[in-house]
């Protein structure tokens, strides 16, 4: 014989069949009294939390707390954890309401919310958006989501706005969460509630020249983000589609630019493409130099869209240096550089360059360089052998001119 189930168990399943029946017997009041009361023996039996909810979402359309939704809050406490298990149970069920009325009663007894999480106040917001109560939801997904270091609280915003149908609202979260570096930020522009707002030239604006945040982010693997770049995105996104470096725009990309070159995982691994750096399809990248990964001191290569790689910049300092020139750069077989060519070169300033120096200084307390080319020597100097070394290991035989990756190097 089965070993006998423990009286806990006994005592959910009996609550879980006294719900069901009381439910069945149309006695939603009274279920979910039962489910309240075995929760408090059974707080994490799944069953009895999804029956308690579903009793509880059977009260009828309302405006108010009824009184079992009270005592269940109540009986939370300050277990927020079990608390979003029931939000959680009432959302997956279509109940969205239930959410902002249990919240509001677990934060009217003093119940505290985490900061390190925010799917309780996004549960909660839905709850108010689902009853309609647009200030409260609004006054929640702010003073709650956004007010904790949670940008998500942006995008719950926008979608209380673009219930209502506001379209300042909704432009306003979207700044918003740009300000506060939502990594969801590119999926906002698909979110249902805000498609009322499709086509229109204000908001599509807001997204325009916007790099995916997430994505971007993706383009270092395991490593963080080198705040550089991170503030750098920041910028960039301010200045919307103009140029403020000659060749130069931050990107998200998928390394298919880089598997010409190797499909080898210790190569992909450890050059990480930021950013496109000429008109004809070159880009930078870090290098993440064995035992150096510290992501603000690794240096900065670019990959020729002629098949050629050489080292730029010591570091992402540097590099932002070089850009404050305003050159685009010419990768050639003699290497990088970054002297005007007369015949080509346009005396006109980036459109929003003098814009950019002004970041630097105030950022970084930078100055752009004077005279880029040694910036570029002073780099080569310290890691072009080491670089063009590691290369010749880790680049594909078959992807090179000659198999000479000596001389694609420069």
């Amino acid at each position: 014989m089965g070993s006998e189930p423990s009286t806990e168990s006994k005592s959910a399943e009996a609550y879980v069949s006294k719900v069901v029946r009381l439910q069945t017997q149309g006695k939603p009041v009274h279920a979910a009294k039962a489910g309240i009361e075995g929760l408090t023996h059974n707080p994490e039996n799944q069953r009895l939390l999804s029956a308690t909810a579903e009793a509880l979402s059977h009260q009828g359309p309302r405006k108010r707390i009824p009184v079992p939704l009270r005592e269940a809050v109540n009986f939370v406490g300050d277990d927020w954890e079990l608390l979003n298990n029931l939000l959680f149970l009432f959302n997956d069920g279509g109940h969205h309401a239930l959410s902002g009325e249990a919240l509001e009663v677990f934060w009217a007894a003093g119940g505290k919310l985490p900061s390190s999480t925010p799917w309780p106040w996004v549960n909660a917001v839905n709850g108010y958006v689902g009853l309609e109560l647009f200030p409260e939801a609004t006054k929640l997904a702010r003073d709650g989501l956004a007010a904790h270091g949670h940008p998500v609280g942006y995008h719950s915003l926008a979608s209380v706005y673009g219930h209502a149908r506001d379209k300042q609202g909704v432009l306003d979260a979207v700044g918003d969460a740009l300000t506060h570096d939502y990594d969801g930020f590119a999926e906002m522009r698909n979110d249902l509630e805000l498609t009322f707002l499709a086509g229109d030239e204000d908001f599509e604006a807001a997204f325009s020249s916007v790099v995916d945040r997430r994505a971007f982010k993706a383009n270092f693997g395991i490593y963080d983000t080198p705040a550089e770049l991170t503030d750098l995105l920041r910028f960039h996104d301010t200045v919307g589609a103009a140029e403020y470096a000659a060749g130069f725009s931050l990107i998200a990309t998928d390394k298919s630019h880089l598997r010409t070159w190797s499909e080898k995982p210790e190569f992909l691994d450890r050059v990480l493409l930021f950013a496109k750096a000429d008109a004809a399809g070159s880009h930078y990248a870090l290098w993440v130099a064995p035992g150096k990964e510290n992501m603000s001191a690794v240096p900065v290569v670019v990959f020729g869209a002629n098949g050629k790689a050489s080292v730029v910049a010591n570091s992402l300092k540097a590099l932002l240096r070089l850009l404050g020139a305003d050159i685009e750069p010419t990768v050639s077989s003699s290497g990088v550089a970054y002297t005007a060519d007369p015949d080509e070169y346009d005396d006109n300033e980036s459109e929003e360059h003098a814009a950019y120096v002004g970041w630097l200084a105030h950022q970084w307390g930078q100055t752009p360089a004077t005279n880029p080319d040694k910036l570029v020597a002073t780099a080569r100097k310290k890691w072009a052998a080491q670089f063009s070394a590691w290369l010749q290991d880790h680049a594909d035989q078959a992807t090179t001119s000659a198999g000479a990756h000596e001389d694609l190097v420069e």
